[in-house]
C-alpha cells in the first residue's frame, strides 16, 4: 500500500473507520498506472515512450519486436481504467479483499 500512496493512487484515513481510499477518481486510474508502481523488472515508461527517445534504430530485430510488442501492450493498458474494469465486475458475487 506504500507504493500505492506514494503515487497518489490511494490515501490514508485515519480515526476508528480508517483505513485507505483511493486518491484518484477510478476514471483518472489506469491499468498501466498500476503496473508502473509495482513492476521492477523492466522500465515500462521508457519502453512506451522508447521511439521519442530516437534510439529505435540502434536496437536488433528481436529487442524491436519486444519493443514494439510492449507499445502495443503499454497503448492498451494506458486505455483501461478502473472504472471499466469496476462495470464488469459482477457485483452479485461477493468480493473478499485481505
Amino acid at each position: 500500500m506504500i507504493s500505492l500512496k506514494k503515487a497518489g493512487l490511494v490515501t490514508t484515513v485515519r480515526g476508528r473507520n480508517g483505513g485507505y481510499k483511493l486518491g484518484r477518481n477510478v476514471e483518472d486510474i489506469t491499468v498501466l498506472d498500476i503496473i508502473n508502481i509495482f513492476e521492477t523488472t523492466i522500465d515500462l515508461q521508457q519502453v512506451y515512450h522508447y521511439k521519442s527517445y530516437g534510439n529505435a534504430k540502434s536496437v536488433n530485430l528481436t529487442d524491436q519486436v519486444w519493443i514494439d510488442l510492449l507499445d502495443v501492450f503499454c497503448n492498451k493498458a494506458s486505455q483501461i481504467t478502473l472504472a471499466m474494469l469496476l462495470e464488469k465486475t459482477d457485483s452479485s458475487q461477493p468480493e473478499y479483499v485481505i
